[in-house]
């Protein structure tokens, strides 16, 4: 970005911890052509344990824990500062997850839709002599930025064998 970040944006740091859980060798693969080589079996993985790595790629614990790091560092770099990352679905859970102390499964069942905004607070007990730990708070998970209300997006494509169920 060079000279556009200096004058257009504020400072950031790229954290390669916090791109999406890698899917090795199925990655850039269609579902389709996922279909053609593992059969009818290849869905599974998404109801699949979130200790269950594809080919070459990693699992959804591996996610979480990489992605647990590199909050803790950035929690120390930046403390009492505000911290925006934007990331991925996947990511976001993986935070959420760490945050909340989540079972890896749990928060496999958290929905992150494309824009959305979740809002995560990491509270220090340096301070308070009351506390001994330190503990997080959650303002919004998953919730739709205020200029995309009135123009409803399309719902996304489900990648499950699961229908709607209409009550």
């Amino acid at each position: 970005m060079g000279n556009m970040q200096k004058t257009c944006f504020p400072d950031y740091d790229v954290i390669d911890d916090f791109q999406e859980q890698s899917f090795g060798d199925w990655h850039g693969m269609t579902h389709h052509e996922l279909g053609e080589i593992r059969g009818d079996a290849w869905h599974r993985f998404w109801h699949a344990p979130a200790s269950v790595a594809p080919p070459g790629g990693e699992s959804f614990e591996d996610l979480i824990s990489r992605t647990a790091k590199s909050i803790d560092v950035l929690n120390q770099k930046y403390s009492g500062k505000d911290i925006i990352a934007v990331t991925h679905g996947g990511t976001i859970r993986a935070a959420v997850a760490h945050a909340l102390d989540l079972k890896p499964e749990k928060a496999l069942g958290l929905s992150i839709g494309n824009l959305s905004l979740t809002k995560l607070n990491y509270y220090t007990t340096k301070d308070d002599t009351k506390l001994d730990q330190s503990s997080w708070g959650v303002d919004c998970i998953n919730t739709e930025p205020l200029s995309f209300k009135s123009k409803k997006a399309p719902e996304p494509e489900l990648f499950s064998q699961s229908q709607k169920i209409k009550l």
